[in-house]
């Protein structure tokens, strides 16, 4: 292992399961009203921050480094870089080069946690260099924090809360810290410095801006369902609660958040789409809908009408549907596809699609006999993921929520 590989084995381990404890963040580099930086954050309960002081004492470096990479155009390209070693990687996410430390690798990319901004990203394996000597022993200068209520409870608001995320980019920014009672933990608030205002409340508008333009660019008279949505879709997140509704392969397995009222509302609104057909005297059916158009269909498979997207066209009388309230596919005759009104269509699918973390293989009879008893039985399971990592969805571990089992170690037995 060559000098780049500065990693201890205990602090790569914190950087993949997202620890904190090895940072001493909120006693050793931030001090209540101190100035920060804002770098990243994706969802509602950490972010990114920089501290001032400590950018200050080695801004000779890095200064340094930004201009050796911005400038020069025959980078060397760190060849066989393995788990561990820090580089220097370009960064899609903001087109910039930074120094990161390899978490992961494939033949062609390197999943990258950038030291300096607190993101992860699958590098392409071009776009990673060796790194300069002279920032080897530079901190790591992007901190993980917890956040203090941020007003987020579904889905659709963190799509517009990432927005606001990156429009903070290198913001200044004023860091104080409340006690959480509950477990003694620290929280952050941050305040702008140009006006001393909570990002809490700034975040607030913001999202309550993007809502409303949502809500006008879409017909009068569904803002009760847009309501309903927002009230009841809680955020999918790791350690979320979830019930299977569809198996295909350990690659794609269609869940849906298991909470009571999410439950009650989703069950609800597959109802309403069916009784509103059922009612209808004269559907309008949709003869030449077009590939990924939601639709409605009437299912004989599921003996009701649902809601659907076009898959692809087979022949002039059938097509290939996608139920985006369950997750499987059904082929369809064009007689029973239906213009799907705006009151439905608008609200996204009530499934997520994920992937499971094993790669042992398995006898695939046996696998979906195992899948449909959970289905069938809806067994409320755990979800564990790295919610920072892009692929997290596709590298999920679901456990049995009434004791812990990894279903993992059920399907390695099967």
């Amino acid at each position: 292992m060559d000098d780049s590989s500065i990693i201890e084995e205990s602090h790569l381990c914190d950087l993949i399961t997202d620890s904190t404890s090895f940072m001493s963040v909120h006693n050793n580099i931030f001090k209540n009203g101190s100035l920060v930086e804002f770098c990243y954050g994706t969802n509602i309960d950490v972010v990114y921050i920089r501290s001032y002081d400590q950018k200050k004492i080695y801004s000779k470096e890095m200064k340094q480094f930004y201009a050796y990479y911005k400038k020069n155009e025959n980078l060397k390209i760190k060849t066989n870089a393995t788990i561990g070693d820090m580089v220097a990687a370009t960064s899609l996410y903001y087109n910039e080069t930074h120094r990161a430390v390899i978490l992961d690798k494939n033949p062609k990319h390197y999943f990258c946690f950038f030291i300096d901004i607190g993101c992860k990203e699958y590098v392409n394996s071009n776009n990673v260099f060796c790194l300069l000597e002279e920032v080897k022993n530079v901190p790591y200068l992007a901190h993980r924090v917890e956040l203090n209520n941020i007003p987020l409870h579904n889905t659709m608001q963190l799509k517009y809360l990432k927005i606001y995320y990156e429009q903070l980019y290198l913001q200044p920014l004023l860091i104080e810290f409340v006690e959480n009672n509950s477990n003694q933990s620290k929280k952050a608030i941050l305040k702008k410095k140009s006006d001393n205002k909570d990002i809490y409340l700034d975040a607030k508008e913001f999202l309550q801006k993007q809502l409303l333009s949502f809500n006008m660019s879409n017909n009068e008279g569904i803002g009760s369902k847009i309501k309903d949505y927002l009230k009841y879709n809680d955020l999918f997140k790791n350690g979320t609660v979830v019930l299977i509704t569809y198996f295909c392969s350990i690659n794609q397995i269609y869940i849906r958040i298991n909470t009571p009222e999410l439950t009650e509302y989703y069950n609800n609104l597959i109802t309403e789409v069916d009784q509103f057909y059922v009612n209808l005297k004269s559907a309008y059916h949709r003869k030449t809908p077009k590939i990924g158009e939601k639709v409605a269909v009437k299912s004989t498979s599921k003996n009701k009408f649902v809601r659907a997207t076009i898959s692809k066209k087979v022949n002039d009388t059938t097509y290939s549907v996608y139920y985006i309230d369950c997750g499987d596919k059904e082929y369809v005759k064009a007689n029973n596809i239906f213009l799907l009104p705006h009151r439905f269509r608008h609200l996204p699918q009530s499934v997520i699609k994920i992937g499971l973390n094993i790669t042992t293989p398995v006898n695939k009879i046996a696998l979906s006999k195992y899948f449909n008893e959970l289905i069938q039985l809806k067994v409320s399971l755990i979800a564990e993921f790295d919610e920072e990592d892009p692929l997290g969805f596709q590298k999920i571990i679901l456990r049995k929520k009434h004791d812990g089992v990894n279903i993992n170690e059920d399907i390695c037995n099967l």
